[in-house]
Formats: C-alpha cells, structure tokens, sequence
C-alpha cells in the first residue's frame, strides 16, 4: 500500500552522523553539515530529559492552565533552540527555512506535513521536539490563538513523522484487522492510578462490532519470577492465544502496556518493564526466554515470522527513562520480537494524562483514521482540553499509515 500522503520533506542522516541531506517535494536535495554522531544523539537526548523535566513542573495536576501550556512550552523552546545551534553549526537558520518553504502555512494549517527520516535507530534523535519550523523567543501567550501558532513551530504538533531505518525493517503490513473485533490484549500494573480508567474504556468498547475484542488485564497475581519471564515471553510471542491460552479467531491486533519503564543507562539489555504485585521482567530475559522458545519448535526452511502485533508502552508513573538509552525497547519490540510497530513516550509521563491520551488516540484509530494521524490528533485533543503539551512526548516506531481495516462509527 502507498502512503496516504507523499512527504513534503525527506531526511536522510549520513552514516559518520556529520551530514544529513534533506530533499525538498520538487526533489531537490540540500546537503547540510550537521553533528548527530552516536556520541552526540546521548549527549542531546539527556539535555532534552533534563529539560522534559522541567517542564513537567509546570504541568502537575488535572487542572491546567494556558499560563501553565506556555510555561512548559517555554523551557522546550529555549532548549530546542539550543539543540538545533549545536546539531546544525552555522546553518540552522538555513534548515529552518528549507522547512518553511516546504511548507508555508505551518503556522495556521490544521493538516500535518508529512515528513520521512532516514537514520541509524541509535542517532534518531527526537525531531519532534525541535522548533524547526521557527527560530525565535517564546511569545507572550495572551490567548489560545497564540499558543496554538507557537505550537506548530514544534514538529511534534505540525507534522507526522515517518521514521525509517538503515538497519532494521519496519513492517509494511498497514491494516490492523478489526472483523469482527480488533484484538487487544493489555498488560499492566494495577498500581498505577490511571490503569482502572484506561482498563474501562478498554472494556466499555468491547461488545459493538468492530471495536475490540479485549484481553486481559495480566499479571493479576505475583509469580515465580522464572514462570512470570516465560508467560510474559509465551504472550509476546503467541499473539494468537488468549491469556488463558484458548486460541483466539485473530492473533492480537495491539498490545497495550499499562506499567513503569526503567531503562538502564548501562546495560541497555538489562532495562525492565513492571507490572502488577511486583512482577518484573528485562529485555536480557524476555531474551533468553525467545531463545529458549525457538530452540524447542521446528522452523519450516524458508518460512519467514509473520509480523507481530502493534506494541503501545504507556509507560508512566515512577518510570525511569534514561536518554542515554531510551531505543532500547523500540529495538528490543521491533528487532528481537518482530512487532509491526512501536509508539512510547520520550520519558515518564503522569499515568493520569497516560490514560487521557490514550483513549483519545484509540478513539480516532477505530474511526480509521490512520495511525499517524490518531497520535497527532490526540496530541492537540490534550493540549486543546487540557491545556497540556506532554502529548509531543509520544514517538511513533511504525508506518504512520497503519489503520484499522473496519472504521467504527460511535465509540463509548
């Protein structure tokens, strides 16, 4: 299947990190000196979780306001525009006006650009949070107007973002399979305060046609560690089994995971995922408990793994995310697991907005809107209703384009 919409830009990072070229819709190419090495993408992705940080300060509790918006959006701008002076020595000025003219009315257009990057996983530093349509101060925010055009300069709130990657392949299989159901099956941990919300949506729209047939929630109860990293490992990797390992008409559509995140500044390998009664598991182990499953199963000659489902980390609460490996579950989820795609957050969120976004994000994917498209329309939903910008957080590791192939009218 073609991309619903052809990119307005594309951007290919070279191999040494030290040039990207970006080419323009009319094909013309702009060779850009740029600083992205390994080396250089940790460096400004721990500048940018120290600065997500702060910005979350402004952002605590349900009820915000546009001061509270502007305050966040402030400090991401200052950093942002930091980043691009370091990123692109000399010539910032240069990119943001290739941006600009590749699409004139970012400032006042509802429909997103659409744009395609080309990297190694390990130097794709998040574009979305850069100001690349804009090199300037934070205005006076006096009304929503002003906010929202200020918004846009940001390419997580102006574009949609097609990552591809020089070494590892991203599913091209675009329909999510909703006939009759879509299926879903959710992992979580109990714990946190914004599950139960985000477990009844879930099963509120799980009796009309079309919606989802869901699975779960699970763990509910504390196991060996050695039986939680096989069941854990069994579900990830038979998506056509229910929790209780009847066979479903479909394998799962989606995994939705509701849990903390502690990434492992070291050992990326070592990073965990944890869930309910303190059951917890690591990308080392969830390993070798793959190796283990494929050594004991007989692989036809030939044949290759179909693609796995779609993966959702709404990681929060007291998640520890460090920049410094913040890939290592999209590899883990898209390399080692062979899942169709990845969307999770560039650090921890409050599990309350989690729940909040998420709904708004499955709302517009049964509607068949594209995958894209639902992230960034829950994106403006939160900053829109909730006077809260953390939605830029969210990064997408999948073909924009995927879509459900039955679109529901009326959601609960």
């Amino acid at each position: 299947m073609k991309p619903l919409k052809a990119p307005e830009l594309r951007i290919k990072l070279a191999k040494d990190g030290n040039s990207l070229v970006i080419i323009n819709a009319q094909e013309k190419e702009h060779s850009i000196p740029c600083r992205l090495t390994d080396a250089n993408a940790s460096e400004y992705r721990l500048a940018l979780k120290k600065t997500l940080d702060e910005a979350k300060a402004f952002l605590r509790g349900e009820r915000l306001s546009l001061k509270d918006a502007s305050n966040a959006f402030e400090k991401l701008n200052q950093r942002g525009l930091s980043l691009i002076y370091q990123i692109f020595p000399g010539n910032g000025r240069e990119v943001v006006k290739i941006f600009q003219e590749a699409f004139p009315r970012w400032k006042t257009q509802e429909h997103p650009a659409a744009i395609t990057v080309e990297a190694e996983l390990s130097r794709l530093v998040p574009l979305d949070l850069l100001p690349l349509f804009e090199l300037a101060e934070w205005p006076r925010v006096g009304d929503r107007r002003i906010m929202e055009g200020a918004a846009r300069r940001f390419l997580g709130f102006s574009t949609i973002i097609r990552r591809e990657f020089t070494t590892l392949r991203v599913s091209q299989d675009l329909v999510l399979d909703n006939n009759p159901k879509l299926p879903l099956k959710c992992f979580y941990d109990r714990g946190l305060a914004g599950a139960d919300s985000e477990i009844s949506f879930f099963k509120r729209n799980a009796g009309k046609k079309g919606c989802l047939d869901f699975d779960g929630p699970w763990p509910e109860n504390r196991l060996d560690p050695k039986e939680f990293h096989k069941s854990l490992a069994h579900h990830l990797r038979h998506a056509d089994r229910r929790f209780d390992g009847k066979h479903r008409a479909l394998s799962d559509q989606v995994q939705h995971f509701v849990c903390h995140c502690d990434i492992d500044d070291t050992i990326s390998s070592d990073s965990q995922l944890r869930f309910s009664d303190g059951n917890t598991v690591s990308i080392a182990e969830l390993q070798a408990r793959f190796l283990i499953l494929e050594a004991g199963k007989i692989l036809e000659e030939g044949k290759e793994a179909k693609d796995g489902p779609l993966i959702f980390l709404n990681a929060c609460g007291t998640s520890r995310i460090d920049p410094m490996a913040i890939t290592s579950f999209p590899r883990f989820f898209l390399e080692d697991n062979r899942n169709r795609g990845f969307i999770g957050t560039e650090t921890n969120i409050p599990d309350a907005f989690a729940a909040n976004f998420s709904r708004s994000f499955y709302r517009s994917l049964l509607k068949g809107i594209p995958l894209g498209q639902a992230i960034h329309n829950a994106k403006w939903e939160m900053l829109r209703v909730k006077n809260n910008p953390l939605g830029i957080l969210y990064i997408v590791y999948a073909d924009p384009d995927l879509h459900v192939s039955n679109p529901v009218a009326d959601l609960n």
